[in-house]
Parts: C-alpha cells; structure tokens; sequence
C-alpha cells in the first residue's frame, strides 16, 4: 500500500508540475496565453485527477504539503477554465492544508483566490472579508504586492455594490503601492479599475485617462489579456459618450484578442459589449444575438455579468 501511495504521489506531483508550467507559459507575453491554456487544456483531465487525489489524502502528512500547493501552482489558469465553485472547493481545501502546515504565504494567495471566487458568486460579504484577512498576512509577511492586489479587489467589490468612491479609494492605494514597488501588472489593472469607477460615476474624462493609460502599460509588458480588458474598457466609454461606431472598433479587437488567446470570460463580456454598441447603433436583431452568445459564454464561467447581461436582453426583447 505504501508504494501505491508513493506512485499516487508522484503522479501529482508531474502533473502539479505541469500545471505550475501552463500557468507560467499564460503570463508569458506573445502567445503564451494560448500555449499555457491549451496545455492545461491537453493534460486537465490528468492534472483533475491528481487534485482529486490530493485533496482526498489531504490529512495524510504525506501529501498535505502538496494539497495545501497545489492550487497555487496556477491560479491564472485555474480562475479561467474552472467554474467558480469548482475553483472554490480546491481552494477551501488547500487553505486548511496550508495552516496545517503552516505555510502562511501560500493561505495569503488562498485567502485572495477565496475571496475572487465569493466576488463572482456575488457573496460580496464573504469577499470582503477573505481580502481583509488577506492583507492581514501580507503585511505581517510583508508582501506589499498581494497587500496592493487585495486592496484592489475590495476595490471592486465596493464596485458591485455602486459605492464608486470607496471603490476608488482602494484603487489608488492599490495604485500607489504598486508603483512604489514597481508591479507594472498590478499598476495597470488598478488603472483599469479606476477607469470603471470614474465611468459609473459618469466622470467619462478621467475614465477615459485611466484606460489609455492602461492600454499603454499592457501594451509594453506584453499582458495580452491587460489589453484586452483595456480595449473592451474603452470601448464601453465610447458608449457612453454615443460614438456606437467607436465602440464596435474596440470590441471587434478585444474579441478577437480573447478568442487568440482563449479568455472565455473576456469573449463573453466582449459579446455583451457588442450587444450594446448594436443597440446604440439600432440593430436589434444583432444587439439580441450578440447578448445572448456573451450570456451562454458568461454563464460557462460562472461570471456574475450574466445576470446584467440578461437584465439587458430583456429590456432588448421588450423593445416594440
């Protein structure tokens, strides 16, 4: 039994490996998204099985170490293939792994992929908290870069609520921190999220300044998918200001960016996008069509824009 425990093991171990490989080929610039994707894509069902197996002899101090790692070798990948609650249940497993271990870094990254997966099954509560407990360790540890992160996803969840200017507050502390270090990723994302904000407060300037900004910094880092948030922000500016033909030059390049490099959730938000420059532009047929592929894609992820996506369609379809 003991062998056949060992060879368990070591088969999670390669594919532990291959996953931490995938993950870092998608943070690669040019096309690595899709070489990371469609690696994790090829060996997924290998790399389910060996968390399965993982998670299951958890409380076996053999694998505990290995459970409690597993999902941080990559949570890029991870966030974008698995459903949210599937996503959840690995990292609900591995936190009590990792304080069994005690390695108090990998529950810091826990706690913020914990805290993703409560903000996309709108448990906003339950976000907020996991973030705070978050920056918590990352002070103590002093990692100023997941303390900037969990600042900018509590950001967001203040976003979702439509407390704009507490959202704001988080993001320029996320912003300042992660210039201060010089996280040009983080940097960039906290810009983007300024941009919503200042766009849900109607403030369509200073919007427009954060995304250019945004676009300009993905651009030099080479983050693919940073430019196509960037692309898909401006193109919703473009709607507000009623410039449909503008928005629709945004999001055919954000869509087509996603579908290069495999982001369902950013094609699926690019479609919806569509759907709205469509109706602006008044052709009803195509905004329906067009809300209705990005709800299929959005509900696939388990992203809380389906629900706005198909308040949108309804009041489409209701149009005479």
């Amino acid at each position: 039994m003991s062998s056949l425990f060992e060879a368990f093991r070591r088969h999670a171990e390669h594919f532990g490996t291959m996953l931490h490989t995938a993950n870092t080929r998608y943070l690669g610039a040019d096309d690595g998204p899709l070489e990371g994707l469609t690696l994790f894509d090829r060996e997924r069902r290998n790399i389910e099985a060996a968390w399965r197996w993982v998670s299951e002899n958890a409380e076996d101090p053999r694998a505990t170490e290995l459970c409690a790692e597993f999902p941080n070798l990559g949570p890029y990948i991870l966030s974008m293939r698995l459903p949210a609650r599937t996503w959840q249940s690995w990292i609900e497993s591995a936190l009590p792994a990792s304080r069994r271990c005690g390695a108090k870094r990998t529950q810091a990254s826990h706690l913020g992929n914990l805290g993703v997966t409560h903000r996309r099954l709108g448990n906003l509560d339950q976000a907020i908290a996991a973030f705070e407990a978050q920056i918590a360790l990352a002070r103590e540890l002093q990692l100023p870069q997941l303390e900037a992160t969990a600042e900018g996803n509590i950001g967001l969840c203040h976003a979702d609520r439509s407390e704009f200017r507490k959202a704001i507050e988080h993001q320029e502390i996320n912003l300042r921190i992660s210039r201060e270090i010089g996280f040009q990723r983080g940097e960039a994302i906290a810009l983007g999220n300024l941009g919503n904000a200042y766009a849900d407060l109607s403030e369509s300037d200073r919007a427009l300044q954060a995304y250019e900004d945004q676009l300009a910094i993905v651009r030099i880092i080479g983050d693919r998918q940073g430019e196509a948030n960037a692309l898909g922000n401006l193109g919703l500016v473009a709607i507000d200001l009623r410039d449909h033909a503008r928005a629709a030059e945004y999001f055919a390049q954000q869509l087509a960016l996603c579908r290069e490099i495999g982001d369902r959730i950013g094609e699926g938000n690019a479609l919806f996008s569509f759907g709205k420059a469509y109706d602006l532009a008044g052709d009803s047929a195509r905004a329906v069509e067009c809300t209705e592929q990005g709800i299929a894609i959005l509900d696939e992820t388990s992203h809380p824009f389906a629900n706005e996506a198909r308040e949108f369609l309804s009041k489409l379809v209701a149009k005479p």
